[in-house]
């Protein structure tokens, strides 16, 4: 699975939480930071970990071998 590709079940997992505004930004090759983002908005704090913990699930169920995600809303929403 590609980064776009892992975007792409990130934003799936997102919307699947009712999340708004749900983005992927796709970097430039080179960019030596990402291959990409997925960007969401939740209605509140508690939407917002829920989002994120559909998107670490979902995640790490299609691909175990990642190394991880680094989420760090759940700490933002606190």
């Amino acid at each position: 699975m590609n980064a776009i590709e892992y975007c792409r079940t990130a934003a799936q997992a997102a919307l699947a939480k009712q999340a708004e505004d749900v983005v992927i930004l796709e970097l430039a090759q080179g960019s030596g930071l990402a291959d990409g983002f997925t960007i969401a908005t939740g209605k509140n704090q508690r939407q917002v970990v829920a989002i994120v913990d559909a998107i670490e699930v979902t995640s790490s169920s299609r691909i175990a071998s990642s190394g991880g995600l680094v989420t760090w809303a759940k700490s933002c929403a606190k």
